[in-house]
C-alpha cells in the first residue's frame, strides 16, 4: 500500500525546471549554443539535463539558430 501511495505522489509532483530561476526555453537556447562536444558532461548535471540532451527540441533550436558542427 505504501509503495502505491509513494508511486502515485511522485506522478503528481510538477516537472522539475532545468536551472530553478531562468525560464525552460531560455535554459535550452543556451545548452543550445554549447558544442555538442559539451553534452555527455552536462547530462551528467541531472536527470533533467539528460532529458533535454536528448531531446528533440533541443536539437530543433539548434537547427533554427543555425549551429551547425562538422562531424569527424
Amino acid at each position: 500500500m505504501f509503495l502505491f501511495r509513494m508511486s502515485e505522489n511522485m506522478e503528481q509532483s510538477p516537472p522539475s525546471l532545468l536551472i530553478p530561476s531562468l525560464p525552460d526555453d531560455v535554459t535550452v537556447d543556451i545548452v543550445a549554443r554549447v558544442p555538442r562536444s559539451h553534452y555527455p558532461s552536462l547530462s551528467l548535471v541531472s536527470k533533467s539535463f539528460r532529458k533535454l540532451i536528448a531531446s528533440t527540441k533541443l536539437y530543433k533550436r539548434r537547427s533554427q539558430l543555425g549551429i551547425t558542427e562538422h562531424s569527424v
